[in-house]
């Protein structure tokens, strides 16, 4: 049950609001993530802190997903949600993802049963 500022990559300092959630569910290494950054190339990774989305498109529409991981969504960001579009880009499902502070992770089940083929789409709005 949770890890130390030497056993856990995603140690969050004690005065974030993610302090108590990043100790329990970032303690295992999850490599290549992608961080939507804020800086220049040649500076330390920094997550976009106003926002904006990232849209994920597929050459055949996708017909197994079961779950879309998510790390360091800020506490008081609202409208973080994940769009699910069919291939006319009419939005079939959003699945809501709850800010719970710095270096959390989150895994964001798929919210309806999916039928083959029908997602050629993901936003990711944060």
């Amino acid at each position: 049950p949770g890890c130390t500022a030497l056993t856990c990559p995603g140690f969050a300092s004690r005065r974030d609001p993610g302090f108590l959630v990043a100790n329990v569910t970032n303690c295992d290494p999850l490599h290549n993530i992608l961080i939507l950054h804020e800086g220049d190339a040649a500076g330390e990774p920094d997550d976009v802190g106003d926002g904006g989305y990232i849209d994920f498109f597929f050459t055949r529409p996708v017909f197994a997903l079961a779950t879309i991981g998510v790390m360091d969504v800020e506490v008081d960001s609202p409208g973080n949600a994940i769009e699910f579009y069919d291939s006319s880009d009419a939005l079939l499902e959003t699945a809501p993802i709850n800010g719970l502070g710095d270096n959390t992770w989150q895994q964001i089940d798929v919210p309806y049963t999916l039928m083959e083929g029908s997602i050629s789409r993901i936003r990711v709005v944060f």
